[in-house]
């Protein structure tokens, strides 16, 4: 899609009769390509659609989240400073959320500073919380919530309900809560508590 007629450096300005105000700026003149406009409502970019990689994007960002770098193919980001970078792949909420270029068909819900790291396996969910993450070639596991917990690289299959510094660190591992607990054996399970290994 393109806007015919604008001039470098010009912007069309909307004013709804609630007076908010919605500018679309034109960086180069002449024919500009829908996914070279930037929107702004009041100085805060609001970019609906990037139609060159068909991601959806709708919230608050204040630095390079919205890049077309860090827009998965078929993403949706939602939320405040979030990236979905993935392939067919969302995070819905929160702030401060990451899923690397490289994950595919996975999802943050939201929470804060939750991350996946670059994958080619995908199939994953974080929940929610703070600070939960999950390594490179994971696929296929889940974190429910809870706060900074992490299931490690080229784990497949793993689970954290919730709790908080809880790690899985083999295959098919599951966390159910508590806190400092570490699946460290293949199929591994700690139901809660503290500090078990």
């Amino acid at each position: 899609a393109f806007v015919q007629g604008v001039a470098a450096g010009a912007n069309i300005t909307i004013t709804t009769n609630s007076s908010a105000v919605v500018t679309i700026s034109a960086a180069v003149g002449g024919g500009v390509a829908f996914s070279d406009l930037v929107w702004t409502n009041n100085g805060v970019d609001i970019r609906p659609v990037n139609p060159a990689v068909r991601g959806l994007r709708q919230g608050v960002v204040t630095g390079v989240q919205w890049d077309s770098t860090n827009i998965g193919i078929g993403s949706v980001g939602f939320g405040s400073n979030n990236i979905a970078g993935g392939y067919m792949s969302s995070v819905l909420g929160g702030a401060g959320n990451t899923m690397s270029t490289n994950t595919r068909f996975s999802v943050i819900v939201g929470g804060r500073d939750n991350a996946m790291v670059a994958s080619t396996a995908g199939q994953n969910f974080i929940g929610g919380g703070h600070g939960n993450s999950m390594g490179t070639v994971t696929s296929n596991s889940v974190i429910t919530g809870g706060r900074g917990n992490i299931i490690d690289a080229n784990i497949h299959h793993a689970t954290i309900s919730g709790g908080e510094n809880n790690r899985v660190q083999q295959l098919y591992g599951i966390v159910g809560g508590g806190a400092g607990n570490d699946v460290r054996g293949t199929s591994g399970f700690i139901g809660g508590g503290l500090n078990n290994v």
